[in-house]
C-alpha cells in the first residue's frame, strides 16, 4: 500500500483522462483481476466454485451450457445431432476449447482451469485430457499474442502444471529448505526481491527433486534382472547418461553447420555417444510382464494385458 492505495490502483489511474474514463492500463487492470490468479493461489476452491465461474462466463457471453439432467429433453425434441447435446469430446466440445484458446486472455484460461477441475471432480477423464491439451495451448498462445516475456510464460505454465493439473503446491519455504537458503527474520526490500527472483528461477528450472512423488504415469511391474541391473549401477549410469546427452546435444548443434569441420565434429560426437552407450549393456534376459497369455478376466476397452 502507498498512501492507502495498492500499486494496481495507482498504475490503473495513471494517465487516465478522468475519473470515469478508462486509462491506457485498463486492460492490464482487468487481467490482474482475473479468476486465474485466485485459482493459482488458493487451494480451497469448492467444485461448485468452478461450475459457477463457468456458468457466469457462459451467461456473460450470451452462450448456453446444458446440465446432464437437461440433455435428454433437448435431445428428444431437437435430435441427437444438436451441438448442445453431443456427448464426450465431440466436434462441439472441441469447438468450445478452440474458442477459449483463441481468446488468448487470463479469463479464458481461468475458464479452462474451471472446466478441468470440474471434469476431474466428476471423473470425466476423456474431457480432462482434452482440456489439459487446451490449457497448454492457451497459455502459450496468450503469451505469444501479447508479447509476454518468456520467463513469465514459463512461470505461468509451471504453476498451471503443478497447482492445477497435479495439485502440487511448492512454496518459497519448500525452496529454502531444499536448497538450504538461510531463513532470515528480517529482510530489506532488496533482499526480498533477490530471494523472490531466485525462488522463481529455481521453480521454473524443473530441477526440483524432493518435491512431489511424480508417480502415477507409469505402471507397477514385476522385478527383473534388467531393472535390478539399473538399480545396482545407478551412480555410474547417471554419470554416463549426462555425458551421452551432452554429446547428443553437441551433435544436434553441429550437424547442420555450413562448415565441413563442424559437420565432421558432429559425426564424431555422435559416434562417441554410441560407444559410451555401448559400454553399458543390460542383462540379456527378456523383460518380465505379469501375463504371458490371456488372463481369466479381460476388461473391455483396455489394451491387451499380454
Amino acid at each position: 500500500l502507498i498512501d492507502g492505495k495498492t500499486l494496481l490502483q495507482i498504475v490503473d489511474a495513471y494517465e487516465r483522462p478522468d475519473e470515469h474514463s478508462p486509462g491506457p492500463y485498463a486492460m492490464a487492470t482487468k487481467w490482474f483481476q482475473s479468476k486465474l490468479w485466485k485459482y493459482l493461489s488458493s487451494k480451497d476452491c469448492r467444485p461448485s466454485d468452478y461450475s459457477e465461474h463457468i456458468q457466469s462466463h457462459v451467461a456473460a457471453n450470451g452462450c448456453l451450457r446444458l446440465s446432464a439432467t437437461e440433455a435428454s429433453l433437448y435431445r428428444r425434441f431437437l435430435g441427437h445431432a444438436e451441438p448442445a447435446v453431443e456427448p464426450f469430446v465431440s466436434t462441439a466440445y472441441s469447438a468450445m476449447l478452440h474458442k477459449l484458446v483463441n481468446e488468448a486472455t487470463p479469463d479464458a484460461i481461468s475458464v479452462l482451469i474451471a472446466l478441468f477441475r470440474e471434469a476431474i471432480h466428476a471423473v470425466l477423464l476423456e474431457e480432462a485430457i482434452a482440456i489439459k491439451k487446451a490449457l497448454g495451448a492457451a497459455t502459450t498462445w496468450m503469451c505469444v499474442q501479447h508479447a509476454i516475456p518468456r520467463n513469465v510464460e514459463l512461470l505461468l505454465s509451471q504453476l498451471i502444471e503443478d497447482r492445477i493439473l497435479a495439485d502440487i503446491w511448492i512454496s518459497e519455504s519448500d525452496w529454502k529448505s531444499i536448497v538450504g537458503v538461510e531463513q532470515r527474520k528480517r529482510t530489506s526490500t532488496r533482499d526480498r526481491m533477490r530471494d523472490l527472483q531466485a525462488f522463481v528461477s529455481w521453480y521454473v528450472s524443473h530441477h526440483r527433486s524432493g518435491v512431489g512423488t511424480r508417480y502415477g504415469s507409469l505402471p507397477i511391474v514385476p522385478r527383473s534382472a534388467r531393472l535390478d541391473w539399473v538399480s545396482a549401477n545407478r551412480a555410474s549410469l547417471d554419470e554416463a547418461k549426462v555425458e551421452i546427452e551432452r554429446l547428443e546435444y553437441a551433435h544436434f548443434l553441429l550437424s547442420d553447420s555450413w562448415m565441413p569441420n563442424s559437420r565432421e565434429d558432429a559425426a564424431d560426437t555422435l559416434e562417441s555417444a554410441r560407444k559410451l552407450s555401448g559400454q553399458f549393456a543390460p542383462p540379456e534376459q527378456s523383460a518380465k510382464r505379469f501375463y504371458e497369455s490371456r488372463p481369466n478376466l479381460e476388461i473391455d476397452g483396455l489394451p491387451l494385458a499380454y
